[in-house]
């Protein structure tokens, strides 16, 4: 909710610079930002986005955060390797398929199940320094599939079998690695680019 929780006026303040949390290990508490402020000192262009390689930008893949098993998500990245991307579930992380194009320094895209479990590697898909390149993902209950440019033949496909019913996901996150900044044009949800920060 938006009630205030705890306030209360220091009389000395501190100067904030970070602010950190623990969760033990052993439990299954998440904490879960829905507006990361990623990279505050790009100026927002409203036609692209910057992440680096510190944080995830995050977003609504449907209207209110609604569930749904069928995703489609595509996009246009410039950047030298890395590629990351994480669709997810806000209040189940067993519920999530990770993707990262360009990684081993552009070497293979990976995608991971259901979180950093051992990913599967494919080499035909490439990202790049100098120019924006079109990519999308197409998500079918607990097969994923990724292409590029405007072929709509995907150029990797799995299924994750694991899934004894349909995942069902609510957002996408985006970030970069290696502090390496990445550029990215939203084209099926351009309605990121009015929100900069996620």
């Amino acid at each position: 909710g938006k009630d205030m929780l705890l306030t209360w006026d220091d009389p000395t303040p501190l100067k904030i610079v970070a602010l950190g949390f623990i969760i033990r290990n052993t439990q299954s508490h998440h904490i879960f930002f829905p507006h990361n402020l990623v990279d505050p000192y790009y100026p927002n262009t409203k036609t692209e986005l910057r992440t680096n390689g510190h944080w995830w930008i995050t977003y609504k893949l449907f209207e209110d955060g609604a569930l749904n098993t069928n995703v489609y998500f595509e996009f246009q990245f410039k950047g030298p390797r890395n590629c990351r991307l994480l669709f997810a579930r806000y209040n189940n992380h067993g519920t999530q398929f990770q993707i990262e194009i360009g990684s081993s320094n552009n070497a293979v895209t990976k995608v991971y199940k259901r979180g950093w479990q051992t990913p599967t590697n494919h080499t035909g898909l490439k990202v790049s320094a100098t120019e924006f390149r079109t990519f999308w993902v197409n998500i079918q209950a607990n097969t994923i599939k990724i292409g590029a440019g405007g072929s709509t033949t995907p150029l990797y496909q799995f299924t994750d079998t694991a899934y004894t019913t349909d995942p069902l996901f609510s957002h996408v996150s985006m970030a970069t690695c290696c502090n390496d900044y990445g550029y990215w044009k939203m084209i099926s949800h351009p309605e990121f680019h009015q929100h900069s920060h996620g």
